[in-house]
C-alpha cells in the first residue's frame, strides 16, 4: 500500500489498524476499493499523530478531560506496505466494499454508538453548564433558567428520545435486529446544528 489513511482515532495504542472505505465510491474508483488489516509495527507504516491537548497542563485537576480520555487522532502514512493476502478482505471491488457497510448493520451500529456517545456529551455539557451557573449564583435569572430548561435540556431529551426510538422500533432479519436507521440518521443531521447552538448556550 502508498499513501496516507487521514483520520485513524486511537491508533497509537492499537494492534492492527483496519483500512476501508466507509464513503461509498464511483464505479471507477477500484484503487481505493479496498479492505484489509495491517499490523501497526509494519515495515513502511509511519504514524503521525496530532499533539495531545493537554500537553502543557501541570496537572489532571486544570484539564480533567483531556488530561484522561483525549482520543489521539492520527495520520497512517504507507510507504510501500507490504501487506499479505491473508489480511485482505476485499481487492479492488467497489461494489463489495461499498455493500460491507451499507448493505450489513456495520454502519448503522458504527453510527448508533455515534449517537449514544454524543448524547452522553449532551448530558456532560448540560451538568457543567448549571454548575457554571451554580458557581455564578444565576439560578435565579430568567434568561438563565430559559436557556438551561429550555434549550439545553431539550437537546438532551431529543437525543436520548432518539436512542430509545432506534432500540425500540429495530429493524429485523435474518434472526438479527439493528437499531432503526431513521432515528439514528436524523441525530446525526441535528449534531452537526444543534452541537453550535449548544456552545453558544
Amino acid at each position: 500500500i502508498r499513501g496516507a489513511h487521514s483520520i485513524a482515532t486511537s491508533v497509537t495504542m492499537a494492534d492492527w489498524l483496519y483500512v476501508s472505505y466507509i464513503t461509498p465510491l464511483a464505479p471507477g474508483d477500484v484503487d481505493y476499493a479496498i479492505s484489509l488489516v495491517v499490523p501497526v509495527n509494519a515495515e513502511g507504516l509511519r504514524l503521525l499523530p496530532r499533539r495531545p491537548y493537554a500537553t502543557l497542563a501541570t496537572s489532571v485537576y486544570d484539564y480533567p478531560l483531556s488530561a484522561r480520555f483525549d482520543e489521539v487522532d492520527t495520520t497512517v502514512v504507507f510507504d510501500d506496505v507490504l501487506v499479505p493476502w491473508e489480511h485482505v478482505f476485499v481487492y479492488r471491488n467497489v461494489e463489495l466494499v461499498t455493500a460491507q457497510f451499507h448493505e450489513s448493520p456495520a454502519h448503522v451500529t458504527a453510527n448508533f454508538q455515534s449517537l449514544v456517545r454524543f448524547g452522553v456529551k449532551l448530558e456532560l455539557l448540560a451538568g457543567l453548564a448549571m454548575k457554571l451557573v451554580e458557581v455564578g449564583r444565576g439560578e435565579g435569572d430568567a434568561n438563565t433558567q430559559a436557556t438551561l430548561g429550555g434549550e439545553i435540556a431539550t437537546f438532551c431529551a431529543m437525543f436520548d428520545a432518539l436512542v430509545k426510538a432506534a432500540e425500540r422500533f429495530p429493524l429485523v432479519s435474518e434472526d438479527y435486529a439493528r437499531p432503526d436507521p431513521q432515528y439514528i440518521y436524523a441525530g446525526m443531521s441535528l449534531q452537526r446544528r444543534l452541537i453550535v447552538d449548544l456552545y453558544r448556550s
